[in-house]
């Protein structure tokens, strides 16, 4: 039976794509940058029919159709960019197959010179062309994935979701449990006996912060309640029956094929990419459990009753166990560079804030909740989901090592050169903040540029109420904060979010540890969205674009994120704000990772659905 077939015209910038009577089309393009870009749309033979995308914003998306057809039909996509409409330089065409009657075509497009992107996040803009045979007859769906959890229900239920996703878990401590499923009945027996009734959802966790959840960071021996939730990589699904496709590479690729797009340490050997990373995260993981907990005695119980609950069936063999919590006093809020975080995130209306439990933070943006939930309004794919991700959400885990002395010597050296006039230590602060984009209390630099104040940190309504300027005067382009989330420097950059609960790990710095690093410490990464291309990744090549975010504000490239980028001999502009196209030389990464995975954690209903095996 005929299947459609791709032709490439480099010198047009066209691909040409033939398809077979019987074949619809689906087709789904995206937009990475700010100047004007196009896709050009042309149907045949007759008639012609043409259609034209743009962008209006960076992310802009737009969707197209094609139905099937009892004659061959051709589509040619054309790809060009700025007011002179230029042809895009390179296009390289990924392809995919899912099962007999789906092929995938992601056409990748870099609109200037350079090697030819390799990943739809790392395109200048792409177009996903999906081809379905309904020559086929259907094919049976698995029972396990025609369950509809509440279909008909738009706004989602609390008590389906799991807390960890919103509105989140607070902690002191947290602990980490990745296994390989080994025994499908009795890890299903024990899920349904043991470990669901005690995953925390949404519903309660959200009342209890209105009755005084204790916030992230100080244990507390009296808050007793122990957190849990369940995350399973796409390897785990697989295993569980749970194999539809849920429109997300990333994930389905997994993290340590991913690895060398996300930057991290490694080598080709045998033309697979191996990341440097610790030697347990290079072994198969099928699923994580996340416990937390404030007071440390309880949440140990509670792994350990989980791991006994788990032998007795021979349900799980567990592959990694991690132990993690919040720095000491003073420096409980501060990762361990020594700058606060956890401060923005998204916030939706129901789900994390409502009129008892206001937003913490004001000026935090407030997003549609398919941002974070798959199925629900703001998820680009919603449409397209099965069943059963419904209310569940992509988590990317990542042990990120701080080279914290390093760090630490870089600001001193640089700081002096920069703020000569300044005291070393006040030199190596001022330059820390504009690297970051905040004091080590947390406040912005746009809103005290010449020193810590310590009025506006203490204040959780001016703490994150702010915008940034057009130039680098008070912030660079390349800080941190703006290169993760440049608020009104980037319209349409509210569509890339993702909410963040991240954690450190390891012990404080020792006494020898003056200029290099010698012990094992960093920040345990977490991050939950309905897309991980178009969440985390998207996000990740920032950190690494040097004109992001953009070129266009002023003439100064803004160069790379100094704390989180990772390409070696990389700079920034704007760290000196009376010289701010000056680039300041960063040789070295100060963040080295150790390994990782994407999991998706399933609704409440989905993982009964699970346990019971129906």
């Amino acid at each position: 039976m005929a299947e459609p077939t791709y032709t490439v015209k480099d010198a047009k910038a066209t691909v040409d794509i033939s398809i077979p009577p019987g074949w619809k089309t689906d087709i789904i393009l995206s937009f990475n940058q700010k100047y004007k870009q196009v896709i050009a749309e042309t149907w045949g033979p007759s008639p012609v029919v043409e259609n034209y995308h743009r962008n209006d914003k960076v992310g802009e998306t737009g969707r197209s159709k094609g139905f099937a057809q009892k004659t061959t039909q051709n589509l040619n996509l054309e790809f060009s960019y700025t007011a002179g409409m230029e042809p895009s330089t390179k296009l390289n065409v990924l392809t995919e197959r899912q099962g007999l009657d789906t092929i995938t075509y992601t056409i990748l497009s870099r609109d200037k010179e350079g090697s030819p992107a390799s990943t739809p996040s790392s395109s200048d803009m792409y177009a996903k062309v999906i081809l379905v045979n309904t020559n086929l007859p259907p094919t049976k769906t698995d029972r396990k994935t025609d369950i509809k959890p509440h279909a008909g229900e738009e706004t989602p239920q609390l008590g389906n979701i799991q807390a960890e996703i919103v509105p989140g878990l607070n902690k002191a401590f947290e602990y980490f449990v990745f296994f390989q499923i080994d025994n499908l009945k009795g890890f299903r027996d024990t899920m349904k006996s043991q470990v669901i009734p005690k995953i925390s959802t949404a519903r309660a966790v959200f009342d209890m912060l209105k009755k005084g959840f204790p916030g992230s960071g100080l244990s507390k021996d009296s808050w007793e309640y122990v957190g849990c939730s369940v995350g399973f990589s796409s390897r785990g699904l697989s295993k569980l029956g749970l194999t539809d496709y849920l429109y997300d590479e990333a994930f389905h690729r997994g993290q340590r094929r991913d690895a060398k797009d996300l930057g991290d340490n490694g080598k080709d050997v045998g033309g697979v990419f191996e990341p440097d990373w610790d030697a347990k995260f290079l072994l198969d993981i099928d699923g994580v459990f996340q416990i937390t907990a404030h007071n440390n005695t309880k949440g140990r119980e509670f792994v350990s009753q989980l791991r006994s609950d788990f032998a007795y069936s021979m349900g799980i063999k567990q592959v990694l166990f991690l132990s993690t919590k919040f720095r000491p006093m003073p420096f409980t809020r501060q990762e361990h560079f020594g700058f606060r975080d956890g401060i923005s995130k998204p916030e939706f209306k129901g789900y994390t804030f409502d009129d008892e439990l206001p937003i913490r933070f004001p000026g935090s943006p407030v997003v549609d909740p398919g941002l974070i939930l798959m199925g629900r309004k703001g998820d680009i794919e919603k449409d397209r989901r099965p069943a059963w991700a419904v209310d569940g959400s992509f988590f990317v885990f990542r042990k990120l090592k701080q080279k914290v002395p390093e760090f630490h010597s870089f600001l001193r050296e640089n700081g002096a050169k920069i703020f000569p006039n300044l005291t070393a230590d006040a030199a190596a602060d001022k330059l820390g903040a504009r690297i970051f984009g905040r004091w080590k209390s947390g406040t912005p630099v746009v809103l005290s540029p010449e020193k810590d104040d310590v009025s506006i940190s203490n204040d959780d309504k001016r703490i994150n109420n702010f915008q940034y300027p057009s130039d680098q005067s008070t912030c660079p382009f390349a800080a941190h904060t703006q290169k993760s989330y440049p608020r009104n420097n980037l319209p349409g950059s509210n569509d890339h979010l993702f909410r963040r609960a991240s954690i450190p790990y390891g012990g404080e710095l020792e006494a020898d540890e003056t200029s290099e690093t010698k012990n094992d410490r960093g920040l345990i990464f977490l991050c939950y969205q309905s897309s991980i291309e178009r969440g985390f990744k998207y996000t990740q090549q920032r950190f690494n674009n040097p004109d992001f975010p953009s070129a266009n504000l002023k003439s100064e490239s803004p160069g790379y994120d100094a704390v989180i980028g990772t390409v070696p001999n990389r700079y920034m502009t704007g760290a000196n704000p009376e010289k701010q196209s000056d680039k300041l030389s960063v040789a070295l990464p100060f963040i080295e990772a150790r390994g990782g995975e994407y999991f998706f954690l399933p609704s409440i209903s989905t993982l009964n659905q699970i346990a019971s095996g129906s």
